[in-house]
């Protein structure tokens, strides 16, 4: 759609074309540029059969290793958001699932591998490497098969992590197949908020603008169209998502409808004032029940799972942000900082001004010119190469 509007909005001829009939002898007149989302080998035979005379971008993040600028959702961006999730929710096990011939999930785990390393002193990482020549789909053979078996083994609760939302759907299928129970003992993310995906299940995902995709890829063409040809820029420009959170990554959930329902309340409204009652009504019981309830299946009273949940919050913030004390401990819900500091120090043995200060040592804070987005006017969710770094390894 993004494409359509650009070329709308500047009286350009709009063509869509499958890449298996592509030829460019075939199309009614000579096109000013050429915009592909295909993998890696038709992108091959495609540069092959136009050349190098074509103004062309690659929307496809497959292509990252080729030599055409390519305009794709930012991994460090998506990781991010991921990361800060999930350690909230109490992750300390993550698996990584893609294609590691695939640059861009090369550079996603990379990615992720690294904002968990900023995030937290310990955690388990794997990258379970699934190969584009095969098919992933079950728990019972093949790739599927093998991880099962890696799940059933692994320490719990893990974190699975999916290249996108195919990938995460077949994931799912993996942790039944392991007889573990999803979100409780395995959480499951993907990437792309892909409707058929998230409507067969209750994924959560990042939600990628790929209107705003459309657009950057046409007008890289614009700026392409200027300039000879010898001299055309190898750009690589990134559009950020938005964390889309359900079921499959609520860890804290326990599979008692009432309960599950407190749960998502308070973590939906974690920095707001929540009572006992409160989360009775939400819940449909009477206080005295729902307390009773609520601790026998959470292992824990409502207002104690509130706090510890504000105080992982907490954590993200103090690492990630410079947020004052006392701005942190208002954002996350405490009345009082004299109160935020006694908790904070009562679940993690160090107050949170020294937590700040060991984690900057180990990982200092980003300077705020890492990251220059373009003009607002233009495309306020695009950020360029020139600031990002490609990972060229798998992740460690």
């Amino acid at each position: 759609m993004g494409l359509l509007q650009h070329c709308n909005g500047h009286d350009y001829s709009f063509l869509w074309r499958d890449h298996v009939n592509f030829e460019v002898a075939n199309l009614p007149a000579a096109p000013i540029g050429l915009v592909t989302s295909v993998q890696v080998p038709a992108m091959k035979g495609i540069l092959r059969a136009v050349g190098g005379g074509m103004p062309m971008v690659s929307a496809h993040e497959c292509t990252l290793d080729l030599p055409i600028p390519t305009i794709t959702s930012d991994a460090i961006a998506i990781t991010e958001m991921v990361a800060d999730h999930l350690i909230g929710e109490g992750f300390e096990n993550f698996i990584f699932v893609g294609c590691k011939s695939s640059p861009a999930a090369r550079w996603r785990a990379d990615s992720l591998h690294g904002a968990l390393a900023k995030r937290l002193g310990h955690f388990n990482y794997q990258f379970f490497d699934v190969p584009s020549d095969t098919e992933f789909w079950g728990g019972h053979a093949g790739r599927g098969g093998a991880l099962a078996r890696l799940l059933r083994r692994s320490p719990l609760p893990t974190a699975i992590v999916a290249m996108n939302d195919q990938t995460a759907l077949s994931c799912v299928e993996c942790v039944h197949a392991a007889g573990l129970s999803i979100p409780q003992q395995v959480a499951v993310v993907g990437a792309d908020n892909h409707p058929l995906y998230t409507e067969m299940y209750p994924l959560t995902t990042v939600r990628i603008c790929y209107r705003s995709i459309g657009r950057t890829a046409a007008a890289m063409i614009d700026t392409l169209r200027n300039q000879p040809a010898a001299r055309m820029p190898l750009e690589r420009k990134f559009v950020s998502g938005e964390l889309v959170v359900r079921r499959s990554s609520q860890l804290r959930l326990v599979g008692e409808p009432r309960i599950d329902r407190a749960i998502t309340y308070i973590h939906d409204r974690f920095s707001e004032e929540i009572t006992v009652s409160q989360l009775a009504r939400i819940a449909g019981m009477c206080r005295a029940s729902f307390a009773m309830q609520f601790l026998s299946t959470v292992g824990q009273p409502p207002i104690k799972h509130l706090i510890q949940y504000r105080l992982a919050r907490a954590k993200v913030l103090l690492t990630r942000t410079r947020m004052t004390i006392s701005e942190v401990s208002a954002a996350v819900g405490f009345q009082s900082q004299g109160y935020f500091g006694r908790a904070f120090r009562t679940s993690f043995g160090v107050t949170p001004k020294s937590f700040r200060e060991q984690r900057a040592l180990a990982d200092p804070l980003p300077s705020a010119a890492v990251a220059v987005e373009l003009p607002a006017s233009r495309m306020p969710d695009v950020q360029s190469i020139s600031h990002r770094t490609l990972a060229s390894s798998s992740a460690a």
